[in-house]
């Protein structure tokens, strides 16, 4: 998904990107393919509620946990909320395993 984003951005810009994908561009990769789960199967506001769901600064839903308080990074302390049965997720999770929980 991020060398498609960059071929976007080539062909509709004179500033060409070149060179190894960044940091950023997986960013944007992962946040445009995490949204796109959301769309699909986040639609019920009760079920958002109850989850204590809300759009983060990138228009992620996230979720409040009782880490709120706590010294840990934003992204520990309100995780993205994705759909447990979807592909994606499911690869996550085989990865994760992989790691060895990395």
């Amino acid at each position: 998904m991020a060398w498609i984003l960059r071929f976007i951005h080539n062909i509709s810009n004179v500033n060409k990107l070149r060179g190894n994908l960044v940091y950023e561009e997986f960013k944007k990769a992962e946040n445009l393919v995490f949204k796109s789960m959301q769309l699909r199967s986040f639609q019920d506001e009760k079920f958002l509620a109850k989850m204590q769901a809300f759009k983060d600064e990138e228009g992620l839903l996230r979720i409040r946990t009782k880490l709120v308080d706590s010294d840990e990074k934003e992204d520990f302390k309100f995780p993205v909320l994705l759909p447990a049965n979807d592909v994606v997720v499911k690869l996550i999770r085989e990865e994760h395993k992989k790691a060895m929980h990395a």
